[in-house]
């Protein structure tokens, strides 16, 4: 088969694949998530930020929001940090 043909074939197949993950957004979520913990424990977590990256765009592509990532807490600026010296005047 030539390398044209497997690329026409390539094509519809990820054309039907979008549609499916359009149509069943869960799903698709569910495989996506099932296929990166699959990858990512083969790797030995050696891509796991390649494996997230790569699953965070095919959520865009099939139409469905990757999960939301839990909001981590932020460091809370005191006034004991105003002490520290600073190369810029503060009013």
């Amino acid at each position: 088969m030539s390398l044209f043909r497997k690329l026409a074939v390539l094509g519809v197949a990820a054309e039907a694949a979008r549609r499916y993950a359009q149509k069943n957004p869960e799903k698709a979520r569910e495989l996506t998530d099932k296929a990166a913990a699959f990858a990512d424990q083969r790797t030995k977590g050696k891509y796991h930020g390649q494996i997230e990256s790569v699953k965070r765009s095919l959520a865009g592509l099939g139409g469905y929001a990757p999960p939301v990532p839990p909001v981590t807490a932020q460091a809370e600026v005191t006034d004991a940090d105003s002490d520290r010296p600073t190369p810029y005047k503060r009013p």
